[in-house]
């Protein structure tokens, strides 16, 4: 064999140990998809996928439910157990998650959004309270963006699209903001081998959607006129607390709720009452817009 050929050999060998040990550390690192069983469950057929959702009763206007990162409607057990027939309500897995499946591999929030928008359209929805935890209020901010007619009122419930805000967990720390790193790890999941050894991955969700945590996100807060109550923690360890502010201040009619450091990044568990009220009240008042700040304070009164 001639030293060419020697040479070639080598570097295709190194670059398929290069390749299978980000194969073996994105699949060990990133998160797997998992099932939670929840009665009453539906399911809405599309040409790309299928979406799972769970809905209490009926009509053109609904609250609307999206939930955080690698969770599924499970989320909002405890607030839908609470809403007690107060409107039409659905809850949604989003596209990627749970039980909603979808043959695409792009999770960006402006594609998942198109997404939502095709769900509410198949299902007649006209105008939404809408409330999102997490990736959910990510979501749902983006989506009042892009279409701002359909909703009456927004609770964000600590977004993590603010760039910077997220803690990620390592290796991915120092990574997840280098230019090369998202593209990279995006071929790798992509690929027949990476599948082959970890169907249940999510790696694809994780890093597409993390390629629109970006300033484009920050400057769509801005044009988001919609009554938007925006609740953080201050425990918050996943998406930090610091920037609450940095959320409020680009959202132009906001009111800004600080929840108490034991809710950490759980609220939609233990602050179940309170959202559910919120979301019963801007879902019902026809003049929510002028009984903005009444209706969060009465439910968050001012300290």
């Amino acid at each position: 064999m001639s030293l060419y050929k020697k040479l070639l050999l080598i570097i295709i060998s190194l670059l398929f140990i290069a390749y299978m040990a980000a194969v073996i550390i994105l699949g060990s690192y990133m998160p797997r998809t998992w099932y939670a069983e929840v009665k009453g469950s539906q399911f809405a057929e599309f040409e790309n996928g299928v979406m799972r959702y769970s809905e209490i009763g009926d009509g053109p206007s609904a609250i609307v439910f999206l939930h955080g990162f690698g969770s599924q409607i499970n989320t909002w057990n405890e607030v839908w157990s609470k809403l007690n027939d107060c409107h039409h309500a659905i809850r949604v897995d989003i596209p990627g998650f749970g039980y909603s499946q979808w043959n695409t591999e792009t999770y960006t929030l402006d594609i998942q959004a198109e997404r939502i928008h095709q769900f509410l359209k198949s299902k007649n929805i006209q105008d939404i309270t809408l409330v999102g935890a997490s990736m959910g209020a990510s979501l749902s901010a983006t989506f009042a963006a892009r279409y701002p007619h359909l909703v009456n009122s927004l609770v964000l419930i600590a977004p993590s699209a603010y760039p910077g805000s997220l803690n990620y967990r390592k290796p991915f720390t120092n990574l997840i903001g280098t230019r090369w790193f998202i593209p990279t790890a995006s071929w790798v999941a992509k690929t027949w081998i990476y599948k082959k050894l970890y169907p249940d991955s999510i790696a694809l969700q994780s890093l597409t959607l993390n390629s629109s945590y970006n300033q484009k996100w920050v400057d769509a807060l801005k044009t988001i006129f919609t009554p938007t109550v925006l609740m953080w923690s201050k425990g918050d360890n996943k998406a930090k607390f610091e920037y609450a502010t940095l959320v409020s201040a680009a959202l132009p009619n906001d009111r800004l709720v600080i929840l108490p450091e034991e809710v950490h990044h759980n609220a939609p568990f233990k602050e179940s009452s309170n959202i559910a009220k919120l979301a019963c009240t801007f879902a019902t008042d026809h003049n929510r817009d002028q009984n903005f700040v009444k209706i969060v304070d009465q439910v968050y009164p001012p300290k």
